[in-house]
């Protein structure tokens, strides 16, 4: 640090009269501010900020991906102009509210506030706020999510976003992924599974549907299992979900073709668990083309044949695990028939009879979407491709071969003597094809150059050109032999070899042809695929027959263009299991026994050892004697283990807190670290989880494999006091569950008045002197621990419309004082809870985190009831008094009052400035003696000021 600042005060000219930064005096927050401003400025130069064209800079064409999307033939010749608009586009910011939050008309007021119908941004007027048609909660901005971030204008917007996503009121979420949860149709009670989950925005979707079951009894209840194979990407799930607070939330991390069978309580083995499935699997995402454009230069066809085999597997096991009756879900935000409606044709082929498609249409009947293809074209861009490449490569090469011609050329001419131009030697090449002009045009800036080796290029044979003074004709002693064949080919593949040697046939449309003059191979059939790429071209990547057609029904998909709803491109297809599962295990091996590495799919082909575990998973899923209950809940290879919590701690839990019986310690579990337990450090008992009854079945009626990462909601967590720590004190209440526990909670709960707890909730130490008289005398018979501060809504406590509340509160949102005054049986039931903790002296100190607070504070101040934080005064007030605060006698200077003029040993004060409640007796000659004195401390003048 120290050898950066004098560089950077030899720059600014050196000298300890420069030296600004370290100066005395120097104001360091105004230098850390213009660090700031100078960071911020930097963030938004970087790209291009206007609206909607935030990358334009990005290469967004690609001709191989236009001609063969046309060849598809889901869209007419007059849309495709709007489709690739659309597709060039940058994508706009959407997001959508929680439906169950009690003050959505207040978000709803202050979004419009902030933006306004019509916002003009650089010139152009654009939409601010739009709400979707489709789905009343969700709504959709006028620019994308780096403007939001970068325009001057939307800085209030891009905060109110922020406050509120962290807080869990909002989750910004692209339009199309908001489709597949409600394709699903989820109820509270059903027991969901999302087998790709992270990011976790579906996941929270999901979730806010399932949690309203939490006010019904536990055998009603649901659940979400959300799981993803990644584990870095699983813990982002946590923090995602972490948001909705629910219990009813397991996340675990497994392959999705690999996730262990799920029995719960049922007897039936056969069958699978859930009611609900969603397979949102891995797929090239084309679809999101708007938000990454670095995509356009990368797509290929061959993206769609790699990951088939996966996206197939992954459907099959989710068919596996589904109940008869249930629905399943499957989508891509890919637009490649081979990874949408292809893998549909071959679900619905091996599970004739079992599986049917469903509209689901009828679920969101305002959401436009394409029926899905019955029909479509297998096309391989591979060879199209590598031309691509060889012509990049031809012209890279012919760029640098003139550049040497002219520095030849120019060399010869300095010496004296007389030479072609690099024109004219160009101009004698022209003629000829690509390889034959670099090939001559080498040679000749050999022969000038004095380099009599011959250079080959792409395999064609070079004679040296002999160039004189005197000829300035170009001469070769042996023909220039032109590479033959496609230029595609390539020595190092035996299948590129073969792949040159298919022909595609003729096509009558003129889409088609396009694409074979592009290079592209075309197969009008599987029987048309030659021997030697039967394993790459797979049978399941045509379309069905028409027999197939007919009972198939693809036109029940949903497939999502950008520019119906300016959204992403996406898929969706609902599917309803009307029978009774068979074995799949052979139908998985058939997709992936044919795999090789030849064909460079490593990163989708179920390794021996994972083809192993399924079929292990299959013969215990189909195994139907019953198995002796199962005590432990510890997994093999899990990243944490549960284990029911101990019955001695639970019980001083219990007694310090008051838990009723209807939560019993078979609901409290503990959370230990694999990898800490097997070190030997002891990281067990930290944290107390609260398990409900249906995510308890899963854990203990599941695959003894299963990897969880975390469930259910932490309510309890161990405070570090030391050795001789006893009792229920020991651990604390946790802000995170309390929803879960607060209803069984009998003790250490107090309810404050409102001012109280606005109090509390404006952070740090909060003095018992500015609580309610009631609220002061609870808490100091209370001994010191954690407790639970509970303000239950009262519309007497709703603010006059003159009274301002904090600085930070917006006016938007609020209403008018008298509508928002209730009566009767109208007024609603909000409560609020806050964990405190009560220390060993006059103060409580509030135990949660921000993100809460700020959450609550919205929430007061959308029923108009949040107030500014009262400090803690020394004054007195006439009788009937409320908060007040002790002052000992030792304050008072022994030299200038006589001990018998005070009557008790401590004087009571009040401090709201409304009432007195004495404690002591203080005779007014006293008092006037004491004021006289000098030398009497200053608290004690504050009570002659009063009472005089």
């Amino acid at each position: 640090i120290l050898s950066i600042s004098i560089i950077l005060d030899i720059e600014m000219g050196g000298g300890k009269q420069n030296n600004k930064r370290h100066a005395p005096g120097t104001n360091h927050s105004e230098d850390k501010k213009r660090r700031r401003e100078k960071e911020e400025n930097w963030k938004n130069t970087r790209g291009d900020a206007n609206p909607r064209n935030s990358w334009s800079s990005q290469i967004v064409e690609n001709k191989r991906f236009e001609n063969f999307y046309k060849a598809q033939g889901f869209l007419t010749e007059d849309e495709w102009p709007a489709y690739m608009d659309s597709l060039r586009s940058s994508l706009p910011a959407c997001f959508r509210i929680n439906p169950d939050y009690a003050f959505v008309d207040q978000l709803k007021e202050q979004l419009l506030s902030f933006v306004g119908k019509k916002i003009v941004l650089g010139g152009v007027e654009i939409e601010g706020v739009k709400q979707m048609e489709w789905l009343k909660c969700a709504y959709k901005l006028g620019t994308d999510r780096k403007a939001i971030r970068k325009l001057p204008g939307l800085e209030g917007l891009h905060k109110w976003m922020m406050r509120h996503t962290d807080c869990g009121n909002i989750t910004r979420q692209e339009a199309v992924s908001m489709v597949p949860p409600l394709a699903l149709n989820v109820s509270p009670h059903h027991k969901c599974l999302d087998m790709c989950a992270a990011p976790g925005s579906k996941t929270s979707q999901l979730l806010e549907i399932v949690t309203r079951s939490l006010s019904g009894p536990q055998d009603n209840q649901g659940l979400v299992v959300a799981n993803d194979s990644d584990t870095d990407r699983a813990y982002m799930l946590v923090h995602q979900c972490r948001r909705i607070n629910s219990p009813l939330l397991i996340v675990t991390t497994h392959k999705g073709q690999m996730f262990p069978k799920i029995t719960g309580d049922s007897k039936i083995k056969k069958d699978g668990y859930f009611d609900r499935v969603l397979c949102d699997v891995p797929c090239s995402g084309d679809g999101t083309l708007r938000k990454n454009p670095a995509i356009w230069s990368k797509w290929s066809t061959s993206s769609g044949f790699a990951l088939h085999p996966l996206q197939l597997i992954i459907a099959q096991r989710g068919v596996q695990l589904l109940k008869t009756g249930g629905l399943m879900v499957y989508s891509t935000c890919s637009m490649s028939p081979y990874e949408d409606e292809a893998v549909i044709a071959e679900l619905l082929r091996q599970y004739e009879g079992q599986l049917e498609l469903v509209d689901a249409r009828e679920f969101i009947p305002l959401f436009k979407a394409r029926p899905g293809m019955s029909d479509w074209h297998v096309m391989d861009d591979h060879q199209a491709i590598n031309k691509e490449k060889n012509e990049r490569k031809i012209n890279n090469k012919k760029m640098k071969l003139e550049k040497k011609a002219e520095e030849a050329v120019a060399a010869v001419e300095a010496s004296g003597v007389v030479a072609p131009t690099a024109e004219g030697v160009l101009t004698e090449v022209s003629e000829a094809d690509a390889n034959t002009a670099i090939a001559a045009a080498t040679a000749i800036a050999a022969s000038i150059t004095g380099d009599d080796s011959s250079e080959a290029v792409d395999g064609s044979a070079v004679e040296v050109v002999e160039i004189t003074a005197e000829n300035t004709e170009i001469e070769t002693t042996a023909e220039v032999e032109p590479v033959s064949g496609s230029l595609s080919r390539s020595s190092s593949s035996n299948m590129e070899d073969r792949d040159s040697f298919y022909v595609s046939p003729k096509s009558d449309d003129p889409a088609i042809t396009t694409c074979i003059d592009m290079g592209m191979q075309y197969f009008p059939s599987h029987s048309a695929v030659p021997d030697y790429l039967q394993r790459k071209m797979r049978k399941s990547f045509f379309p069905p027959t028409e027999e197939e057609k007919k009972w198939m029904h693809l036109d029940l998909c949903l497939r999502c263009v950008p520019h119906d709803e300016d959204t992403g491109g996406f898929f969706v297809a609902t599917l309803r299991k009307v029978g009774k599962p068979v074995p799949a295990s052979s139908a998985s091996a058939s997709v992936s026994a044919d795999v090789t590495s030849e064909e460079k799919v490593t990163e989708v082909v179920l390794s021996d050892e994972d083809l192993a575990a399924m079929a292990e998973a299959e013969a215990a899923g189909a195994d139907t004697e019953e198995k002796a209950p199962k005590t432990e809940y510890r997994s093999d290879r899990g990243l944490v283990d549960f284990q029911p919590f101990d019955a001695v701690h639970y019980k001083k839990i219990q007694e310090f807190y008051g838990l009723t019986e209807g939560c019993p310690n078979e609901y409290m579990f503990v959370r230990e670290d694999a990898m800490a337990a097997k070190s030997g450090k002891n990281a067990g008992a930290k944290s107390v989880y609260f398990i409900p009854k249906p995510v308890r079945d899963v854990m203990v009626g599941g695959d003894d494999k299963l990897k969880i990462v975390t469930a259910g909601i932490k309510v309890l967590e161990r405070m570090d006091k030391g050795k001789g720590s006893k009792g229920g004190e020991e651990y604390r209440l946790v802000q995170d569950g309390i929803q879960a526990i607060v209803g069984h909670i009998t003790s250490r709960k107090v309810y404050v008045k409102c001012q109280d707890f606005c109090n509390l909730l404006a952070g740090g130490l909060c003095s018992l002197s500015t609580m309610h008289a009631d609220t002061f005398k609870v808490l100091t018979a209370m001994a010191s621990g954690a407790l639970i501060c509970v303000y239950k809504y009262d519309p007497a406590d709703i603010l006059p419309p003159t009274e301002s509340t904090e600085g930070e509160s917006s006016s938007a949102g609020k209403m008018e004082t008298e509508d928002l005054k209730p009566s009767g049986d109208d007024i609603p039931d909000h409560c609020f809870y806050v964990i405190c903790w009560r220390g060993v002296t006059t103060t409580v100190n509030v135990m949660c985190g921000k993100t809460d607070v700020e959450a609550m504070k919205h929430q007061l101040e959308a029923l108009n009831v949040l107030r500014p934080k009262i400090a803690a005064i020394r004054r007195i007030f006439p009788e009937d008094a409320v908060p007040f605060m002790t002052v000992k006698s030792e304050t008072v200077k022994s030299e200038t009052v006589k001990s018998e003029t005070v009557k008790s040993e401590t004087v009571t004060m009040a401090v709201d400035g409304s009432q007195l409640n004495t404690v002591a007796t203080v005779e007014s000659s006293t008092v006037d003696s004491i004021v006289d004195d000098t030398a009497v401390d200053s608290s004690v003048k504050e009570i002659k000021d009063e009472t005089s």
